[in-house]
Parts: C-alpha cells; structure tokens; sequence
C-alpha cells in the first residue's frame, strides 16, 4: 500500500476514539435536541407542522417580545452512526418549538420568566447556544392549539393569553 493510503488509515484509526468521545458532550436537554431553526428542521428532516403564535408581539415587564417563527418537529436527538457520521435519531412524540426575533435579554434577567403551557406543572424548556436560542414544548399528542402563559413563578395566576395553533393541513 502506498504509505499515503496507509497514513490516512492510521489517522482515522486514532482520531475515531477522540470523535467518539467528544461526541458524547453534545448538548442534550429535556426535548431531546431540539433545533434550533425552522430551516434546520427541515434540512434534518424533523419538520413537521408549522405553527402560529397569536399575538406574535407582547410585552412582558414592559419589554417588547417579538416571536419571530414557531414550528412542530418530530422529537429527535442528534446521534451518529459508525462515530462519523450525524443523524437524527426518533425519539417519539413531538417538540412545539418558537424562537425570539424580540426580548431574548428578557430571560436573563431577575426573576426570569418562562412559559408555560395551560395548567402543565413544568414551563417550555429554553434551550441555547452562544446566539441561537429556542423554547421547546414536548408534547405526545399533537393538539390543535395550546393556551400558553409567560409568567415568573410557579403560584403566578396564568392568564394563558398566548394561543399557539398547529397548522395539520
């Protein structure tokens, strides 16, 4: 074998143990991974159903918040088959996922609000990375639209005056 050919081998022979355990510290929150885009979605192939956020501009604390696009994606995690190579491994269920085009410096800021949907016991999950931000919703059942509160603690009355409607056409 040319020792060209014989060199490659052996890099990807040592290098396969460091991607494997780097792979291991992906990010992995209570949606699985969700992504963090419409766009990616559909370029991983997880979209599923777009959805809309009625009103798509509020203000909370008086900071405007602007939710810039709101999608359903099948619930997947990123997962590799053979170390080198990415998928997007079915979880079952689905994620509601919305991202920000307003108001991101809002949660993170005292107290931090969240959102929740109608009388659940747990808020939408916030999941990011370095800029790229999304709220995610795992959901088993995909209903035709959610009541969703934003508020900043547990014993806060929800006014669930934010309606999310999944588009199933």
């Amino acid at each position: 074998m040319h020792w060209t050919i014989k060199t490659g081998i052996l890099l990807v022979i040592l290098a396969t143990p460091v991607k494997w355990f780097m792979n291991a510290f992906e990010d992995i929150s209570p949606c699985g991974s969700p992504l963090y885009s419409l766009q990616e979605a559909r370029q991983w192939q997880v979209y599923f159903y777009p959805a809309r956020v009625t009103p798509a501009k509020l203000t909370y604390r008086g900071q405007k918040i602007e939710i810039k696009e709101a999608w359903v994606e099948r619930r997947s995690m990123r997962s590799y088959f053979l170390v080198w190579f990415p998928y997007r491994k079915d979880l079952g269920g689905y994620d509601l996922c919305f991202t920000l085009k307003k108001g991101k410096e809002i949660f993170h800021t005292s107290p931090i609000p969240f959102w929740v949907a109608g009388d659940e016991g747990h808020g939408f999950a916030e999941v990011s990375s370095g800029e790229k931000q999304v709220f995610c919703e795992t959901l088993e059942q995909l209903p035709s639209s959610l009541k969703v509160s934003l508020i900043d603690s547990w014993n806060q009355p929800r006014p669930k005056d934010i309606e999310v409607t999944i588009d199933k056409k």
